[in-house]
């Protein structure tokens, strides 16, 4: 009887663990009415450069997650689709261009095609996934940050960062494309 209380399991040395080894003290361990009460930022640009802090538990603001995680999805999901586009069309040019003499087997012929549609694939992935999760981490990035500033989201500020980010997306085309696509949306 007595052993099987002395028995010492792998959980009883997890569950005393904590004890032995006290961590930083854990704000919510604190009574209510010793706790520090946070300051909550008042003005505008005090809101903005909250978005961008680490706050005291080491993560991110959500309005900064938020545009991370939808540019990274936004280049997944972007990227992915226009590799298979980019597929589609390499194998037809590949099956219409190419003269099946020029290979030596079949398998040459497969491995051929194989290793065109892979390099076409990650090049397209590559461009495409860019391009568009820096547009859509941009556009999001600075609905919130507006949207902060005000402490409210309006239409206002959607069409705000889709001006911006359209003209910023076309400067490689020039000024007449940035003031289209800033104006009217191209």
């Amino acid at each position: 009887m007595f052993t099987r209380l002395l028995r010492i399991n792998q959980w009883t040395t997890v569950s005393i663990l904590p004890v032995l080894l006290p961590d930083k003290q854990n704000p919510k361990d604190i009574p209510a009415g010793e706790q520090k009460q946070l300051k909550k930022p008042q003005t505008g640009f005090e809101r903005v450069v909250h978005i961008f802090k680490v706050d005291e538990f080491g993560s991110l603001s959500k309005e900064l997650l938020t545009a991370i995680n939808t540019g990274l999805f936004a280049a997944f999901a972007g990227g992915a689709i226009a590799g298979l586009r980019e597929n589609q069309i390499k194998f037809q040019e590949f099956v219409t261009k190419q003269n099946s003499n020029m290979y030596i087997s079949h398998n040459e012929a497969k491995n051929h095609l194989t290793r065109l549609l892979a390099v076409s694939f990650l090049k397209t992935f590559g461009h495409f996934s860019i391009r568009l999760g820096f547009f859509t981490s941009l556009f999001t990035l600075t609905t919130n940050v507006l949207g902060a500033y005000n402490e409210k989201l309006r239409i206002w500020h959607f069409v705000a960062s889709g001006v911006m980010t359209g003209s910023i997306y076309r400067i490689p085309r020039g000024a007449r494309a940035m003031i289209a696509a800033g104006t009217v949306g191209k």
